[in-house]
């Protein structure tokens, strides 16, 4: 079947409310698709020359490798794509302000942006694996790596920023118990007026939870036990009754009350409400004090930096560890025929950004003054840092950055099958394109016939 643009407009109730505007096999692109695609871009900062060029093509490219998918039979999972909507969604809460600006911007609801973005991310990631069956095996030689390198020119060479590698002594301030008594008493006051029906448990999350989750309703998607700490798995995963509050859970993160949405098999569908008690200055103070005592012990060589990590260190995931700072963000070279996730090197846009104020001007074997530190979960504690490791910034070579020139010319090689096949791939395949939307360079030969 292929489209016709004699009658390219989609209308209702005689009002022409979309426009077909490109035919690739037997997918039609729309008009609302090309602004839908340019309304994202601009929700996350993306800046292109010619949008109306450009994105009709990337559509275009889109339908070539869904319909491989269909060809390859992939599929995505459900809860995969709730994941990555949600946070997709919150980067753009984040950016507009508010739920209400993000609607705005888009002129639909939140319930329609996200059916739509679910839509998208469930065909990125179609596209994603289409790639990486046909196009991810990639094996070069020593001599082709070789090879590439020597046709690079050093402007094309990647700026390797200035990396560390840190050990850490945290301190949790002591919080007053009347503090903890004010948040228990909050977290039972919302319970009580939750049960009586006053207020749902989704307004009170939304306009009360310190959890990013609190902007949906404190939702947390379905998850297995061992995604949450211990204290709140232990209590969310004991809820039958949907219409019922959790008694308050204390974690490392806060006190939480929690109630059930779904279960299914191994998995529940959470919400929760996150509150935290206040620190006073005071507590503050003394941390900072005490800190200040075990890095002189440390600096006059009466206790060493390994010990205050592992006998002093209220930090989780670094005390077992002698303090050492661990980036999962970062992956390991291949060893022992598997990837390995984790590195103790850090630039400084990885670190927490009270921690990087402190180290950037650092030297090896340099401790910090002690300073305050948020956590990711929000929680401040007391903490110095000990620089252990620092590579300069400097321009990729051969010799120190093997690894990642390989990835380069793997990342070229994959980059050259992917355009061959495209262009095979167009030249077989039914396109039209409306008048109005020819007038464009496109990057692939074959779409204007």
């Amino acid at each position: 079947m292929a489209f016709s643009f004699v009658n390219q407009t989609v209308t209702a109730q005689g009002n022409v409310i979309d426009e077909i505007i490109w035919v690739v096999g037997d997918e039609a692109i729309f008009r609302s698709d090309v602004e839908r695609w340019r309304r994202e871009m601009m929700m996350s900062g993306q800046r292109i020359e010619n949008p109306l060029c450009f994105i009709p093509e990337q559509l275009a490219i889109q339908k070539l490798f869904l319909n491989q998918a269909r060809i390859d039979s992939i599929e995505v999972s459900d809860a995969v794509i709730n994941r990555a909507a949600d946070a997709r969604i919150n980067e753009w809460i984040a950016l507009a302000g508010t739920i209400e600006n993000v609607e705005r911007e888009f002129g639909e609801s939140m319930a329609t942006i996200r059916e739509s973005l679910r839509t998208s991310i469930r065909q990125n990631f179609l596209i994603e694996q289409v790639q990486q069956k046909h196009f991810g095996n990639i094996r070069l030689t020593p001599s082709d790596i070789r090879r590439f390198y020597s046709n690079l020119e050093p402007e094309d060479l990647p700026f390797i920023p200035t990396t560390m590698e840190m050990q850490i002594v945290t301190i949790d301030p002591v919080i007053p118990i009347e503090e903890i008594d004010i948040v228990r008493a909050r977290l039972r006051d919302m319970t009580d007026r939750i049960h009586s029906g006053e207020v749902s448990f989704q307004a009170m999350a939304i306009a009360h939870s310190l959890c990013p989750s609190g902007i949906r309703g404190g939702e947390l998607d379905f998850r297995g036990r061992a995604f949450f700490h211990a204290p709140f798995s232990n209590v969310g995963f004991a809820l039958t009754d949907p219409t019922r509050v959790s008694n308050i859970v204390e974690t490392e993160d806060g006190f939480h009350i929690i109630q059930l949405i779904e279960r299914r098999g191994a998995e529940a569908n959470l919400r929760h409400i996150l509150l935290r008690p206040s620190v006073p200055q005071a507590s503050f103070d003394v941390a900072l004090a005490r800190m200040d005592s075990i890095r002189t012990l440390i600096v006059e060589e009466q206790f060493s930096f390994d010990d205050a990590a592992t006998f002093i260190s209220s930090d989780r995931e670094t005390r077992m560890n002698r303090g050492i700072m661990v980036n999962n963000n970062r992956r390991l070279a291949m060893t022992g025929g598997g990837l390995n996730f984790g590195t103790p090197r850090f630039a400084l846009d990885e670190i927490n950004q009270d921690i990087a104020r402190v180290v950037e001007h650092m030297n090896v074997g340099d401790i910090s003054e002690p300073f305050i530190m948020r956590r990711d979960n929000g929680a401040q504690v007391v903490a110095i840092v000990k620089i252990t490791n620092r590579t300069e910034g400097h321009r990729a070579t051969l010799a120190r950055n093997y690894q990642l020139v390989r990835a380069l010319a793997e990342q070229e090689r994959r980059q050259a099958l992917m355009s061959e096949w495209l262009q095979r791939t167009i030249q077989r395949t039914y396109v039209r394109i409306s008048p109005a939307w020819r007038n464009c360079e496109f990057e692939y030969d074959g779409w204007l016939r």
